[in-house]
């Protein structure tokens, strides 16, 4: 951006002279040049400027460009209270050098009367300074010492108020344009190894930077149910194993990326690595050498410190998580340029280790969540190479819980509904918020929580950002804007902590170090003018060096004004116009606008003037002033932008070391803006609050489907019962079309929703807590699959028989139809009976079928564990009413043929299969089965023959509403002639 002092030829004194001769030169001396007074004022661009006229100018070009000017920000407008002394005069104390440590205080408490707490060690960069009382302002003395800003942390029993919360209004909407509500399309790179029985994996997300292990678990062949259950949760984009484990479980990784197929883009890309990349001492040293900006600083520096430290992250001796661990960082090491092209950093940064827990978790596959509607993503593939995919949520579940007001939210929601779990007290907290947040007195509360949840961006992902040292100044509003509303958010918390154990968690996450980092952020950063000129700006009175050159650029512009008058008064007379540009790394340099339209290039020298370039029609030359200029200012703009940018690196390096104790608070605030949502829609739908029992009871009264009640106008509920040793078996027969599916789904959607903390849509009911939950509903069939549609069923049938323990419910809807109907119904009959021989430790099950006759191949039919139920109806010869409720007994038939003639077939098709149904049932051959007349042959001619049957063949063909509309000759010539 170029700075511009520009002279006209108005009131100006001619020089006389021919085309190509400057007037005698006049050089007048540029330090004796008087200056107008000095300002300090910021450039809309990436400069200073001053007030004067300018013409435009790019830094690129040397074309004209005008820098807009704004006043000197006020420093105390900033979104955290600040407290400054009137005079600061202890110069002996830089402003990056390390202060005493602070007095020891007690926690701080929101009061009447604020209470302060010196903001120590925010720029703790130069010790070597800290002795030395005279610093030379050219090495970077401060106008304000560290000791000179404190922090004002507010009383805790009111919520602190945002200075600015009037002015906010939607103009920081675009803060989510790359935060999409898609929270799936981030890169996320799986590590997994399993070998005798035990499974060990590591995650990766680029986007928050984060590390999750898995403990060594044991994980049996040839199910691998804890391997799906972790792919499914994590879903990775890539996914690192070693090439020589087991084929059996290589296989099962291959079958969840998917085919290599073109037309359609795999789940997942599979990486095979060698067994030379899992030897235990390069695995071992390599987790070793990692370094968290979270570990102590002790501990950098003590090797046996690192090693504690380490070892509190991962435990060492769980060889399948170590070398999952180890390969994950290994893989990264060599691939994360390939996997983040805008990467600059060599190495994939990671900011924090997690540990992944799925001992409480309730096992549910990727078949039953599909079957259920939980989850429904509907992908829309571009046309053509590299086309992008769109993935929307249809019906689902999630899509009806998802109002979440943060990004943070809609991804926690995804990951809770994906890890139900039975985990008593936690179930029992959850269902604690959404009770307190349906309460009408604490409405308000809630709505202010949830305003500045809208304001809660993802700070993890910030600070990747800064860890590379590119962050935006988007990223640094962001981060403050959330600094400050989840401070916000922990004193509400604070002052309602007893009402639920979530506030009191978020109140206790509420460390000074968040104050702190938002403060610092605040006093050392210009926001307004960052955001002007799309950089990091340093706020007036932080650096004394700095501010130094800032006034020498802001007054550049009255003395650059001065200097374009001599110049052009020293100019031949046909020049009537000139100005003195300046561009960084190119220095100051005289433009001229071309004063004839068809100028050669000899017609440009200018006597004592060094011809540069053309420039949109101007040229720029160097003069003797204009090489004084670079000597005495030099490139000011450069020397700005660099202290600027080592200021910005060490506030980023203040902000790492502080701003770990978010991590627990946001995992918090996400969870919170979930229940909040489930709130929401427990209210909007008349949810009730299950009780959650550990004995093995299921008691729901009028309970219904979450999802097809939205679809119906009137929906009839249904109850469930079973007990320890009662109905634990439950045979459902009925009618075709009659609900019976949908019970089932009820069921299972209510037993799922409470193992997620949910309200459930019933009028009361307690459930026990399940530790999986299978289904046999519905038949995935795909193209690239090699199974076929009955070895699915049998798939999912055998996982429920081999995986289930008495905790377990299992759903299973028409099995046995994909075969014979005699083996259809053995392989059903036989099922129930294995579970049946369990006795009191038969799981909860639920069975659909239309083999009405399965009940009596039932090994042990007047056990109480079993129970026959069907949906009520009426019928008769023409249709049947569904009742939809739910009564013990059976049926006989499922009244196919009413069905088909509701559903459109054609009456004649339906009288054909009437007789072959009773055909069958008399064990003889239907009557017409080649659909001959009954006369068919009886010594007449062939044409009489062919002629009958063609009317024959009309006539059962016909539709019933087409015969009743023939003419009377018409329907009697056809009826004659059969």
């Amino acid at each position: 951006m170029a700075l511009v002092g520009q002279a006209s030829g108005g009131g100006r004194r001619q020089s006389k002279g021919k085309p190509g001769e400057r007037a005698p030169n006049d050089v007048t001396d540029v330090k004796n040049l008087q200056v107008g007074p000095s300002r300090l004022s910021c450039s809309g661009g990436k400069g200073y400027s001053g007030t004067q006229t300018q013409t435009r100018q790019t830094a690129a070009t040397g074309q004209g460009a005008e820098l807009p000017t704004m006043n000197t920000m006020d420093t105390d407008d900033s979104d955290f209270p600040v407290r400054r002394n009137d005079s600061p005069t202890n110069s002996s104390s830089s402003f990056f050098m390390a202060p005493p440590p602070p007095q020891p205080r007690n926690r701080v408490t929101f009061g009447t009367a604020p209470q302060y707490f010196n903001a120590s060690n925010i720029l703790n960069f130069h010790p070597s300074n800290a002795d030395n009382s005279d610093v030379d302002e050219e090495e970077g003395s401060s106008n304000i010492s560290i000791d000179d800003i404190h922090i004002m942390v507010p009383n805790r029993a009111a919520p602190v108020r945002n200075p600015r919360d009037r002015q906010e209004s939607d103009d920081d909407d675009d803060d989510d344009s790359d935060e999409q509500m898609d929270v799936d399309s981030h890169e996320v790179v799986t590590s997994i190894f399993w070998k005798g029985s035990k499974l060990g994996a590591a995650v990766y997300n680029a986007e928050t930077s984060e590390v999750s292990i898995l403990a060594d678990l044991l994980d049996l062949a040839p199910q691998f149910t804890i391997t799906k259950s972790l792919l499914l949760q994590t879903n990775p984009s890539q996914l690192v194993t070693c090439a020589r484990l087991s084929e059996t479980f290589v296989t099962i990784l291959k079958e969840y990326c998917g085919p290599d197929l073109d037309a359609a883009p795999k789940r997942c890309y599979l990486n095979l690595l060698s067994s030379s990349e899992y030897k235990h001492e390069f695995i071992k040293s390599r987790i070793l050498a990692m370094r968290l900006p979270s570990e102590p600083e002790a501990s950098k520096q003590n090797d046996e410190s690192h090693l504690h430290y380490i070892h509190s992250l991962i435990d060492l001796n769980n060889d399948c998580s170590v070398y999952a661990f180890g390969a994950l960082l290994k893989f990264l090491d060599k691939s994360w340029a390939n996997l983040n092209l805008e990467a600059r950093d060599q190495v994939a940064p990671i900011v924090a280790v997690k540990k992944i827990s799925l001992v409480d978790n309730v096992c549910i596959d990727l078949d039953t969540f599909t079957a259920l509607q939980i989850f429904s993503n509907h992908s829309v593939h571009g046309v053509g190479r590299g086309k992008s995919t769109v993935v929307s949520e249809g019906l689902s579940l999630f899509a009806l819980f998802n109002r979440c007001k943060s990004t943070l939210g809609c991804r926690a929601m995804r990951m809770m509904m994906l890890k139900p779990t039975n985990n008593f007290t936690v179930l029992n907290e959850r269902q604690d918020v959404i009770e307190f947040c349906n309460q009408t007195n604490n409405k308000s509360f809630v709505t202010q929580i949830l305003d500045h949840m809208r304001n809660v961006k993802g700070v993890l992902r910030i600070l990747t950002k800064l860890k590379a040292a590119q962050p935006t100044v988007k990223d640094w509003k962001s981060l403050v804007k959330t600094v400050y509303h989840v401070v916000a958010i922990g004193e509400l918390c604070g002052s309602r902590a007893d009402d639920c154990a979530i506030f009191q968690k978020i109140s206790d996450c509420l460390s000074d170090d968040l104050y702190r980092v938002g403060q610092s952020i605040n006093t050392i950063m210009d926001m307004n003018e960052s955001e002007k000129t799309k950089r990091f700006v340093v706020r007036a009175g932080v650096d004394a060096y700095l501010d130094k050159k800032k006034q020498e650029y802001s007054n550049m512009q009255d003395l650059l004004s001065s200097v374009a008058e001599h110049e052009l008064a020293n100019l031949p007379a046909y020049i009537s116009e000139c100005t003195v540009n300046y561009i960084p790394e190119m220095g100051f340099m005289l433009a001229i606008p071309l004063w004839s339209p068809n100028l050669e290039e000899k017609d440009l020298e200018i006597p004592d003037l060094h011809f540069l370039f053309i420039s949109d029609m101007v040229a720029h030359y160097k003069t003797a002033r204009c090489k004084e200029l670079d000597r005495v200012l030099g490139d000011v703009l450069t020397h700005i932008m660099e202290k600027e940018t080592e200021i910005m690196v060490r506030l980023i390096q203040f902000v790492e070391k502080k701003i770990h104790s978010i991590t627990e608070i946001m995992d918090l605030l996400a969870e919170f803006d979930c229940l909040t949502a489930m709130a929401a829609v427990a209210q909007e739908n008349n949810y009730v609050r299950p009780v959650l029992t550990k004995d093995r009871v299921m008691d729901v009264k009028d309970g219904r489907h979450p999802l097809q009640e939205l679809c119906v106008s009137d929906y009839v509920p249904n109850d469930i019962e079973a007990s320890e040793k009662v109905a634990r078996m439950k045979i459902l027969t009925g009618p075709n079309a009659s609900g019976k599916s949908v019970y089932l789904k009820q069921v299972a959607l209510i037993s799922y929703m409470a193992h997620i903390g949910s309200f459930v849509p019933a009028t009361s009911a307690k459930i026990s807590l399940f530790s999986e939950i299978f289904t046999r509903i519905k038949t995935v069939e795909s193209v690239s699959s090699t199974l076929s549609a009955f070895m699915i069923d049998l798939r999912q049938m055998a996982l429920a028989l081999q995986c289930s323990s008495p905790n377990s419910l299992i759903v299973i809807d028409e099995f046995g139809k994909g075969t014979s109907e005699l083996d259809g119904l053995a392989l059903l009959a036989a099922s129930l009976n294995n579970l049946l021989k369990r006795k009191e430790k038969c799981p909860l099950v639920l069975i659909s079928t239309h083999f009405h006759s399965v009940a009596d191949l039932l090994t042990d039919q007047s056990t109480p564990i079993f129970q026959k139920l069907t949906l009520d109806h009426l019928c008769n010869d023409r249709e049947v009413i569904y009742l939809h409720k739910l009564k013990e007994g059976g049926v006989n038939s499922s009244f196919a043929h009413q069905v088909a003639k509701a559903a459109g077939i054609n009456s004649s098709i339906i009288r054909r299969a009437v007789d072959v149904l009773e055909a069958m049932r008399q064990n003889t051959l239907p009557k017409e089965m080649d659909m001959a007349p009954p006369d068919f042959g009886h010594g007449k001619s062939r044409e009489e023959v062919e002629r009958q049957r063609q009317n024959f063949m009309r006539y059962m063909t016909t539709p019933d509403d087409d015969l009743s509309q023939m003419n009377p000759d018409e329907y009697f010539s056809l009826v004659k002639n059969i």
